[in-house]
């Protein structure tokens, strides 16, 4: 068992600009989806992390041994809000050294995950009202950046999300500590005056939550990457070493069975998603 650390959280009401009839980014709108009935079931799209997922056999599933637990989590509370699993293509946690030249390796991944993340969006909400929407973003290392690439692209779609879970976040910003996307400039994070939520001055809200480890190198809590190229170097070998050994990238489901990152997320989405809780 890893032990468990104090960690780095992040929280915040993201303010988003009204549902307006525009198209953006790859493919049709998902608020725009067609007519067939509305599901109001609430859930979570999950997005894996690197390594995990999808399986050669099922390419359209995508194990991750977080986002199940996660969903554990929430059925100890309240087991009302249903999980699906994004699949995208899945890269070694050796890519990350793609990041110190030019490369696209990686963003032609999280591009894929963006796309097939728009797909399934489209399919949930087919049919529904933006108020009907009840639908949480998670993310778990790529897959966290992921969904920050979605939300830089889909402005105009963010009034159907009720919230954002982000675990490990490559595109993370807290004072002068980032993740591994953001420290090497790579295209995808949301601005880092606004993480872990967009802001654009609108009254519409999205509550998020992203969650680091200390020296995960990943979303780099307290490596001090910023500006910093010798500490951004320890921070890439950090995460290059989860290729090959335990690391803190994976103690977000391992730091205690009432207050971890995972049953403190699993609260968090509940709450946002309006389901009851179990009796």
């Amino acid at each position: 068992m890893r032990k468990p650390g104090c960690r780095f959280t992040l929280s915040c009401l993201a303010v988003a600009v009204l549902l307006v009839p525009v198209l953006v980014a790859t493919g049709p709108s998902a608020a725009a989806a067609s007519s067939s009935a509305c599901d109001t079931t609430p859930a979570f799209l999950g997005l894996h992390g690197m390594g995990e997922g999808p399986d050669p056999a099922q390419p359209f599933l995508a194990d991750s041994t977080l986002l199940i637990d996660l969903d554990s989590a929430q059925n100890a509370i309240s087991g009302a809000v249903a999980i699906a699993l994004v699949g995208y293509e899945s890269v070694s946690a050796t890519d990350w050294n793609t990041l110190t030249h030019p490369s696209t390796t990686l963003e032609k991944a999280v591009k894929d995950g963006e796309n097939n993340l728009q797909a399934d969006l489209i399919s949930y909400t087919r049919g529904c009202k933006t108020s009907q929407d009840r639908i949480v973003l998670v993310g778990y290392s790529m897959g966290a950046w992921v969904i920050n690439q979605w939300l830089v692209d889909h402005r105009s779609e963010w009034p159907m999300i009720k919230g954002v879970l982000l675990y490990g976040d490559p595109c993370w910003a807290h004072g002068s500590n980032v993740g591994l996307a953001r420290a090497y400039s790579a295209p995808g994070c949301m601005p880092a005056s606004s993480y872990p939520g967009p802001v654009s001055g609108s009254a519409f809200k999205i509550s998020v939550n992203s969650f680091c480890q200390p020296n995960d190198g990943v979303c780099g809590g307290g490596f001090s990457a910023k500006g910093n190229p010798t500490n951004r170097a320890k921070e890439l070998l950090a995460a290059l070493s989860c290729a090959y050994e335990n690391c803190a990238h994976f103690d977000y489901w391992d730091d205690g069975p009432s207050t971890g990152d995972l049953v403190q997320g699993a609260k968090f989405m509940v709450n946002v998603l309006g389901a009851p809780a179990l009796a």
